[in-house]
């Protein structure tokens, strides 16, 4: 039997998609103490630099001393702590959305999401391009009609939308993409759901914090405010926490919460974490400078890479330079390190084959001289 695993395992190296954790001894932040060495580190999802801020670890701390560790069962079954109460009211009234639900992980939330609003007669209408866990959510979901549509292509999805004869049909999208950094175009998504009186759900994991003036992500990215659109956001990305967050129409977040079974078939989220998205939650809402400065240096960091013709442009915390080859970007990588630079390189099956990349990701807490510091490495290695 292991001898069947052993094979693959190393039919998975000589392809060149082995994977390797890093050891970190440090909590994130730009310079990272991994393995023992100081590494100026673009490969965090922290984008607003809060993972390590001491107004959320002290907001933890005092809600570990309140609540303890653990979270007992269910929150259907053992009930539904007040901070997580607290914590999806906040967040609704912040986006102004009707209501919201709190679930251990956006993978879980997508999961549960999908598979609750594919009722009979449902129709989903997938960008290709999706995040795995949309991906994985559609799948176990098994609607009765599924169309993947080319990346943004608004014709292909329009022909798809015009042909369906389903009642309940669903759009569903990133709404930053997690490693082209591109937008969904939500303005045209919402104009063809009004028109073929179908609903959207976006999962803005990777926009919430950092799109829209204030960051409060694609929704405002776009200034949209529809019952037509759920919405998902992550609380581990920009907010520096963990857990996710789904707000929309109240009638769907009760439908949500009475059939989403990764909600309720799973230990409740401890309380801690809760404590620590409110205070994170206040931040974003009283303190513009993380999002100011974040948008400062994606606006340099697009600048310096537009001399890179392997550079596919972005205007979000996400920049990626499409190398290649696995073996190519697995080089330029180490090359990168071994200058204490580290840029994960990002190959197949999450991305297309051919289309290897390094994906450089931003923090509010870097500096314009850590950027200059990677682009001048990169001179030498593109």
């Amino acid at each position: 039997m292991h001898d069947l695993f052993k094979e693959r395992l190393n039919d998975w190296r000589n392809q060149g998609l082995w994977r390797e954790r890093k050891l970190i001894h440090s909590p994130q932040q730009p310079y990272l103490l991994v393995n023992h060495d100081k590494l100026l580190s673009f490969s965090s999802n922290d984008y607003l630099g809060l993972a390590n801020h001491h107004k959320i670890i002290e907001a933890m701390r005092n809600g570990l001393s309140e609540f303890g560790a653990g979270s007992g069962s269910s929150a259907m079954v053992s009930g539904h702590n007040k901070l997580f109460h607290l914590l999806e009211e906040k967040f609704a009234h912040y986006l102004n959305l009707e209501k919201a639900l709190h679930f251990s992980t956006g993978y879980m939330a997508n999961i549960g999401v999908l598979n609750a609003i594919t009722i009979p007669e449902t129709a989903i209408f997938s960008d290709e391009l999706n995040h795995a866990s949309l991906i994985d959510g559609i799948r176990l979901a098994k609607p009765q009609q599924l169309h993947i549509y080319k990346h943004n292509d608004l014709s292909d999805l329009e022909s798809a939308l015009r042909h369906s004869t389903y009642r309940n049909k669903w759009i569903i999208t990133d709404g930053v993409f997690s490693m082209d950094g591109d937008m969904a175009p939500m303005t045209e998504l919402l104009r063809l759901a009004e028109h073929y009186n179908a609903y959207i759900y976006v999962d803005d994991a990777h926009g919430f914090g950092v799109m829209g003036q204030t960051g409060k992500g694609i929704l405002e990215q776009f200034n949209i405010a529809s019952p037509r659109v759920l919405y998902m956001a992550t609380l581990g990305k920009a907010m520096g926490v963990f857990g996710a967050i789904v707000a929309g129409d109240a009638v769907l977040i009760d439908w949500i919460l009475q059939k989403a079974r990764t909600y309720i078939f799973t230990t409740g989220s401890p309380p801690v974490l809760a404590a620590g998205s409110i205070a994170a939650l206040m931040l974003l809402e009283t303190d513009l400078s993380y999002v100011v400065k974040l948008k400062q240096l994606i606006s340099y960091l697009a600048q310096q890479l537009g001399q890179f013709k392997q550079y596919k442009s972005s205007n979000s915390a996400i920049h990626p330079i499409i190398v290649g080859s696995n073996e190519e970007v697995m080089r330029c990588m180490d090359i990168l390190l071994q200058e204490n630079i580290w840029v994960p390189a990002i190959r197949p099956p999450t991305v297309a084959p051919g289309s290897a990349r390094l994906r450089i990701s931003l923090s509010s807490q870097h500096e314009l001289s850590d950027i200059d510091r990677l682009v001048d490495i990169l001179v030498n290695i593109l």
